[in-house]
């Protein structure tokens, strides 16, 4: 008589992606604060205006790290 009961080292189907999880959450969190980092230096370069990093890159450094520490 055989068993369908599944082995327990067998993989799971999303236990792939939960291991890669803490790599996606270091990676929000990186591109978070080099956007961060990124806008006011930017303006002081004269790379773009001041508009350009205080209204589009600091939000979307926000919204970044919100999303790194939801994925937490």
């Amino acid at each position: 008589m055989t068993s369908t009961a599944a082995t327990p080292d067998a993989p799971r189907p999303g236990h792939r992606l939960l291991r890669q999880l803490p790599w996606l959450v270091l990676l929000l969190a990186i591109v978070a604060a080099a956007v961060l980092a990124l806008g006011p230096l930017g303006w002081r370069a004269g790379w773009w205006h001041f508009r350009i990093g205080f209204f589009y890159l600091m939000p979307g450094a926000f919204y970044c790290g919100l999303a790194a520490l939801a994925a937490r």
